[in-house]
């Protein structure tokens, strides 16, 4: 590259797309407490929301979020539960007592898509543990070495001989 300001574009080898998607998914989990004064019960569990955001891949390979995330399906789990007494009603002012949400890395799920024929494609990441920027390995600019794989293409990395030591 003779011009060191020069921007290496990615381009679709299926469509010829040069605009990439970004879809990031994950889930939070949170504690509740929830009391059921009328049956003088309280129940202890966890709401699971499934989140997602999209945004574009630019050249630079820092993404541009075109939404903020927004909850989707909502699942409640309920992990026990016990009667209490109604002199101690007292004790449970607030009905619902939830605790700050924890975001579940091991199942958050990062896709590139071309803008084009929505075809998956590979990546990895500028910084161990999904950190920094995304470099597609179909990018003119992209280097295995420097690189390290989206927890689901490890595999295929290992195959390559692309994994750094």
């Amino acid at each position: 590259m003779d011009n060191a300001n020069e921007v290496i574009s990615f381009t679709c080898n299926d469509c010829g797309s040069k605009k990439l998607i970004v879809l990031d998914k994950y889930w939070t989990t949170k504690k509740f407490e929830r009391v059921d004064k009328k049956n003088l019960k309280v129940y202890q569990g966890r709401l699971i929301e499934e989140w997602e955001r999209v945004g574009e891949l630019g050249d630079d390979h820092r993404v541009t979020w075109d939404n903020r995330a927004e909850p989707g399906a909502v699942e409640e789990e309920i992990d026990d539960w016990y009667d209490i007494d109604e002199s101690e009603l007292h004790k449970y002012r607030k009905r619902n007592v939830y605790q700050k949400p924890i975001t579940d890395e091991q199942t958050r799920e990062v896709y590139i898509l071309c803008w084009g024929c929505k075809r998956d494609i590979e990546f990895g990441w500028s910084h161990e543990n999904r950190g920094g920027g995304i470099w597609p390995v179909e990018s003119p600019d992209f280097n295995p070495r420097q690189k390290w794989p989206e927890p689901r293409y490890r595999e295929s990395w290992k195959e390559k001989g692309w994994l750094m030591p």
